[in-house]
């Protein structure tokens, strides 16, 4: 497992430029160090032969200590059975990765592992993060609307001495944790590092989604940084 001492140095490595000035928006605030969530703008059409690949991954699932199921191939996008639905996650990815984050194309972002979840009623997703990875993802395959949370696990507003009930109301700039209601074919992106959670699952139909996550490969840093780290 990799340490967080790595991942600093893959931060530092990746050498970000410093934004010197950004634009204060209308209500006279600049919102600084935005972490950003991607969802995909079309959505995945899953057609008969992956749903019926992706069910059949029930037959040997494994369960966890949250009493959720998941498939015991973690590495189902590598099946051909779901040759599109990688082509789908892989160009959102490459979206995310290279456009929002600028990072250099000579870095080459790819999914690692890959799993399949199957929520019975009254299951859920407790707070959590991925680890050895640098953008996970899920995309919801079938089952009742249940929103994802995601959570500002390093805000410490005001010394932490207000609380929820000290604000009228929530907005961005308050807030330490956000919701999306979720809809099945769409993918969702984010940073490994965030935290987040899935509703329990309170309808009879089971809830299905798949989850992956992404590493890298390629030189980081550079001569002058003198922190050159190569991953093949």
């Amino acid at each position: 497992m990799y340490s967080t001492n790595f991942f600093n140095l893959l931060h530092d490595t990746l050498k970000f430029n410093t934004v010197n000035c950004i634009m204060f928006e209308s209500d006279n605030i600049a919102r600084l160090f935005s972490t950003p969530v991607f969802q995909s703008p079309e959505t995945y059409k899953f057609n008969k032969s992956e749903l019926e690949f992706i069910d059949k991954q029930r037959e040997n699932a494994i369960i966890n200590q949250s009493g959720n199921l998941f498939s015991k191939n973690n590495y189902v996008l590598e099946s051909p059975e779901l040759k599109n639905l990688k082509e789908f996650c892989n160009n959102n990815l490459f979206i995310f990765f290279y456009d929002s984050f600028k990072v250099k194309k000579d870095i080459e972002i790819y999914i690692t592992q890959s799993w399949i979840n199957f929520n019975q009623k009254n299951t859920s997703h407790h707070r959590h993060k991925h680890v050895n990875s640098i953008i996970s993802s899920v995309i919801f395959i079938k089952g009742e609307m249940c929103p994802i949370t995601f959570y500002n696990s390093e805000r410490n507003l005001f010394g932490n001495l207000l609380s929820f009930e000290d604000f009228t109301a929530p907005n961005e700039n308050n807030n330490s944790r956000v919701y999306f209601n979720n809809q099945n074919g769409k993918l969702f992106l984010f940073p490994s590092t965030l935290m987040h959670s899935v509703a329990k699952n309170k309808s009879d139909v089971e809830r299905i989604s798949l989850s992956f996550n992404t590493f890298i490969r390629g030189q980081l840093g550079g001569d002058n940084s003198l922190q050159i780290l190569n991953i093949k």
